[in-house]
């Protein structure tokens, strides 16, 4: 497949970057489009859905996020003028503090979402088209990718029918009880852009999925070489340190000897697999090494994005469980806006959970890789052989695969723990503000 890399003239036309996607990646970007936070052009070749940036696409995410906003914003204005008993959210101090506060982080991802998408997506379709690459002459099609489409549409269902409902219960309650309603009809937009939080993390997390593939791909041709490697050994008793060791053609694998060549920012290229163990070894280092790279791209282009989301998911999940609460006490029992609530809460813990799942894959994979690699040191006494796999070591020491969204924090379920730990001792304070209010 060739991919064309931004500003690259062939026949004195100027390409733009793109990438073939499908299953629930490509679901994701198609939702995406639609919504306005997603300006990409679809084209079908052959059996594939190539997708590129589109320059008037963008205008109008521009235009539809500005409306957006200002809507959104305006809803806001009026409920806040209300008097407390006509207002439809902010009846009370606290409210107000708490409702503003997750109102305005939520329309800052969704303006991120829209504002940024061109140069996101223009940086994700780069790095999907390198990750593609990589998998030249292996099979790209995973057996469970049904599964995973299946799975997400369940997921972007249930975000669906809570957003409905929870507007539709406070629509019914404003408009019985003679409230802004006005406001309450502009709120919807808050809705909306909720959805669009949702569909940014979808874009980071599938994104970054294709490079847990590809890391367990390459964990995979290790594994053949370091198995290969120990049949090798055994059958010997005696190898000579200067020879080097071939690979039979039963071992040869399809993805590097049809691999491309490739061409690294240093200047080097390295062209088609020799037979030998210590050059297959050296491609599967360079080919480690273009992963780090993708993982450093991604993990600057949703940087932004990311660490937004992991701040709305902290304020969530302290104003959800204290919004339960306060509707059981004020109802003394459970109806159904206090069982919507849970719901609400499981939402916030399963997004939390997943924005951290891409980056904890593939730290898994990095340790089998180091495992490996160190398998085989231990094992070889080639001295060509050996010379490789140190220098690959010394790659995996120096190239850590891990995402930090601008260099925050290491987004690891340990910081998800984090979170959820750290909920309980701020929904404390917001109950005692509650409490000396009351």
């Amino acid at each position: 497949m060739f991919v064309e890399k931004p500003g690259m003239i062939k026949n004195g036309i100027r390409y733009k970057p793109e990438c073939s996607v499908s299953g629930a990646l490509g679901l994701v970007l198609r939702l995406s489009q639609l919504v306005g936070i997603g300006p990409l052009r679809f084209r079908k070749r052959n059996r594939d859905w190539f997708v590129s940036l589109s320059p008037s696409l963008c205008l109008i995410s521009y235009v539809a996020a500005t409306v957006l906003n200002t809507a959104a914003l305006t809803g806001l204005l009026l409920d806040l003028q209300a008097r407390p008993s006509k207002s439809a959210r902010v009846s009370s101090p606290t409210l107000k503090f708490v409702w503003v506060s997750d109102y305005i982080v939520v329309l800052v991802i969704a303006s991120v979402a829209a504002y940024g998408a061109p140069r996101r997506l223009t940086t994700t379709i780069l790095c999907l088209a390198r990750i593609q690459k990589i998998n030249t002459g292996v099979s790209s099609k995973s057996s469970n990718e049904w599964k995973t489409s299946l799975l997400l549409t369940a997921f972007l269902l249930y975000v669906a029918c809570v957003l409905t409902a929870d507007y539709c219960i406070f629509l019914r309650a404003v408009f019985l009880s003679d409230r802004a309603f006005t406001a309450a009809c502009l709120y919807s937009f808050y809705y909306f852009a909720y959805f669009l939080l949702v569909l940014l993390e979808m874009q980071y997390v599938f994104s970054a999925l294709e490079v847990s593939k590809t890391m367990g791909r390459l964990n995979k041709l290790i594994g053949e070489v370091e198995h290969m490697l120990t049949m090798h050994y055994a059958s010997l008793k005696k190898i000579e340190s200067n020879d080097p060791i071939k690979l039979p053609l039963k071992y040869d694998n399809l993805m590097i000897d049809s691999m491309d060549t490739f061409k690294f920012d240093s200047g080097m290229t390295v062209g088609l697999a020799s037979k030998s163990i210590s050059e297959t070894i050296r491609r599967l280092a360079l080919t480690y090494m273009e992963v780090c790279e993708v993982v450093r791209q991604l993990d600057s282009s949703h940087g932004v994005g990311v660490l937004l989301l992991l701040l709305s998911f902290l304020l969530h999940l302290v104003i959800t469980p204290y919004h339960l609460i306060v509707k059981i006490t004020s109802s003394r029992g459970i109806d159904a806006a206090a069982a919507l609530q849970v719901l609400w809460c499981g939402l916030h813990i399963a997004c939390t959970f997943i924005v951290a799942e891409p980056s904890y894959r593939i730290q898994l994979d990095v340790q089998r890789t180091n495992l490996l690699v160190s398998h085989m040191l231990f094992k070889s006494n080639d001295a060509q052989v050996y010379k490789e796999l140190e220098k690959f070591s010394m790659y995996l020491t120096l190239n850590e695969v891990i995402f930090r969204p601008l260099g925050v924090c290491r987004l690891t379920r340990s910081l998800v723990t984090s979170i959820i730990g750290s909920v309980a001792t701020y929904l404390v304070i917001i109950i005692q503000f509650q409490l000396s209010e009351q």
